[in-house]
Formats: structure tokens, C-alpha cells, sequence
């Protein structure tokens, strides 16, 4: 899997050990992920994996409140809830996910009519 690529033309050229050489050239006409087209502005897990707790940061230029919710990656909303955020520093948010079982889920945040993007993490033991 590539992460980062933009649509364009990509040529690949693979030569063995015995001088073989494999030759291919892939084009892309879209991408599409989970950045796209949102940025998530800058707010970052502090750790990935997480157990039972997870750390967000989130940069001080965020004031007012912040919804998020918690998504398995059939796109049901497992949790849910708000955070009211002031502008005096960078914000260090807990939340708890100690419910969750272990596996991979999305965090998706809103503000206002805002939307960011989601940001993939695991929870483990």
C-alpha cells in the first residue's frame, strides 16, 4: 500500500537478483482516503496503540467545543461526546475507551459545521 500519492502516472522497475527485470507502469485517476479532503489541523494521539485511555493533543487555537465520535470500521458510532476547549494553551484531552475492544477504530472530530479529518487508531491491552 502507498500512502501519500496523489492521482498521476507511476513507473515501477523491479530487477531480481539473477537480472530479470519487471517493468510496469500504473496510472492513477483518483485517490481517495481517509485525509481526504479534511485535515485534522493538527490535533495528534499521543500514543498508537492505546489501552484503556487515549491521549489526544490538541493545538491552543482551538476554543469552543469539539465533538468527536468513536467509529468501528463498519461506520457504527460506538461513543460519543464533547470537549469545551479554551485558547490559553495547547489541550491535552483524556478519553476514555476501555469498553472498546481490541481492534482498529476512527475518531472523527466537528466543530460547528466543521468537519476534520479522522484519525485511525488501535486499541490493544
Amino acid at each position: 500500500m502507498f500512502l501519500g500519492l496523489s492521482a498521476d502516472t507511476f513507473h515501477f522497475q523491479v530487477k531480481d537478483a539473477s537480472g530479470c527485470i519487471f517493468d510496469t507502469l500504473i496510472i492513477l485517476k483518483f485517490m481517495s482516503g481517509l485525509t481526504d479532503p479534511y485535515s485534522n489541523d493538527g490535533i495528534k494521539l499521543v500514543e498508537n496503540p492505546v489501552t484503556d485511555f487515549m491521549s489526544l493533543q490538541i493545538p491552543s487555537a482551538f476554543a469552543g467545543t469539539l465533538m468527536y465520535k468513536i467509529l468501528n470500521l463498519n461506520g457504527q458510532v460506538l461513543a460519543e461526546g464533547s470537549m469545551e476547549l479554551q485558547t490559553t494553551a495547547d489541550h491535552l484531552q483524556i478519553l476514555n475507551v476501555n469498553a472498546l475492544s481490541n481492534g482498529l477504530y476512527l475518531l472523527t472530530f466537528s466543530s460547528g459545521v466543521k468537519k476534520f479529518a479522522p484519525l485511525k487508531f488501535i486499541k490493544s491491552e
